[in-house]
């Protein structure tokens, strides 16, 4: 699962990164982040498939929900969708047919699991700033107060080999798309195979990783810091993996 991400550039910079596809920008709810943490579902920025740059609250809220309380449990559970089986979920399947979105990251987080220890490790793409990740979201109204909420969930795919080795339990990882697929993704014309062979694993020869502190997940201690994403040696693992 896929909770925690980097998104550290600024609004100029995402508004020129997605300039082909996003004509009309509103960044008030946008704040960059060394950490983005799902399970407190903050604001996040998406570039959609009807060409906004926008934030959306991450944990998606189907479209079918009766009331708040019920809109509020959903979205715990609705972090990340399986991209595989996204188009057949009752939570999932209007979305990824009708509103796909980009989710810019600067890297993630996932854990090695050694023994009864785990490893948090920073993940990113070589020698880029940023990268698009595969998104879906929904609109959905609360009946009561007729507030119109838009909420996000990031797609995952089976991992490559970098991931299986970092995040050797799960074996997921995000579906990354690739820049000259962009707006492909974003077409709403495309089949589910379309779909489907978008968001298949990248080849991890493009990816990196590094371990970080435990710092991320220290109560108590900011974590919209530098320090959160910066390389860390744990000498245990040298010989664990």
């Amino acid at each position: 699962m896929c909770n925690k991400f980097a998104n550290i550039e600024g609004e100029e910079y995402y508004a020129q990164y997605y300039e082909e596809m996003a004509s009309i920008h509103r960044f008030d709810q946008f704040a960059s982040s060394y950490m983005i943490d799902g399970f407190v579902h903050p604001e996040v920025l998406v570039a959609t498939h009807d060409g906004r740059l926008t934030t959306m609250k991450w944990g998606l809220i189907p479209r079918w929900c009766k009331d708040r309380e019920q809109a509020k449990q959903m979205a715990k559970f609705c972090l990340n969708s399986v991209s595989e089986t996204a188009y057949e979920k009752p939570s999932f399947k209007y979305a990824i047919q009708h509103n796909r979105c980009l989710i810019p990251f600067s890297g993630f987080y996932e854990w090695m699991h050694v023994g009864k220890l785990k490893y948090p490790h920073y993940i990113y793409l070589k020698n880029l700033k940023t990268f698009s990740v595969a998104g879906i979201y929904e609109r959905w109204v609360d009946k009561e107060t007729g507030e119109e909420i838009e909420s996000v969930s990031v797609l995952t795919t089976k991992a490559n080999p970098l991931m299986e080795k970092i995040h050797n339990t799960k074996k997921r990882m995000p579906a990354i798309i690739l820049r000259e697929y962009e707006k492909d993704y974003l077409n709403p014309n495309l089949t589910k195979e379309d779909v489907f062979a978008l968001c298949a694993p990248i080849d991890d020869k493009l990816m990196d990783a590094h371990t970080v502190s435990k710092l991320i997940t220290t109560r108590g201690t900011p974590k919209n810091v530098p320090e959160v994403m910066e390389r860390f040696h744990y000498p245990e693992l040298e010989n664990a993996v």
